[in-house]
C-alpha cells in the first residue's frame, strides 16, 4: 500500500495519539506537539516497543527524526542522569532502533526488496555545525581522515 502525504500524516498522527504511547495534542504534527519524553527516559522505550509489537506484526519504516537542541545555560538531564541531548538524540534513539531492528528484519524478509527502511535524519544538525560556529573547516576533517588511514602513526 502506498500512502499519500496526507494519509502518511494521518497515520503518523494516529500513531502518536494511539495505543503505543501517551496522548499528544490533536492537530498538525509540529516539533512542539510531539512528546519526546519517550526518548529521554530509557525505561519507557522498551515498554513502548513491547506495546507496539503486541499490536503490529510488521514495520516498514523507522524514521528517526526526533531530537533536542537547546542553548540553555543549565544542563538538562534525562531521568537516568544523562545530558539531555545525548539521552534523546543518541541513547534513546539508538535503544529504540535496536529494539525495533528484529521486526524490521522480519518485515524485510517477507516483503519485496527495498520496501523496508530505517531513516536517520541529520539535515538540521548539519547546518548547525558550520565552520563559523565550531571552527572546523571541511578540509581539516578530510585531512584528519587521510592521516588516520596512513601508515605513519
Amino acid at each position: 500500500m502506498r500512502l499519500t502525504p496526507g494519509a502518511t500524516h494521518e497515520a503518523l498522527r494516529g500513531w502518536i495519539r494511539g495505543p503505543y504511547g501517551p496522548a499528544t495534542p490533536v492537530g498538525p504534527i509540529t516539533s512542539s506537539s510531539v512528546n519526546i519524553k519517550l526518548l529521554a527516559d530509557l525505561s519507557t522505550i522498551k515498554q513502548t516497543v513491547q506495546r507496539f509489537l503486541a499490536l503490529e506484526s510488521k514495520l516498514h519504516i523507522l524514521f528517526n527524526n526526533a531530537g533536542v537542541l537547546s542553548g540553555a545555560k543549565e544542563m538538562a538531564v534525562t531521568p537516568q542522569g544523562y545530558e539531555l541531548h545525548t539521552g534523546v538524540n543518541g541513547l534513546g534513539t539508538f535503544l529504540l532502533s535496536q529494539l525495533l531492528t528484529p521486526i524490521l528484519i522480519a518485515t524485510a524478509k517477507s516483503e519485496p526488496p527495498s520496501t523496508v527502511r530505517s531513516v536517520w535524519t541529520a539535515s538540521s544538525a548539519a547546518e548547525i555545525f558550520t565552520e563559523e560556529k565550531i571552527g572546523v573547516r571541511p578540509e581539516t576533517r578530510l585531512e584528519t581522515q587521510h592521516l588516520a588511514s596512513s601508515p605513519i602513526h
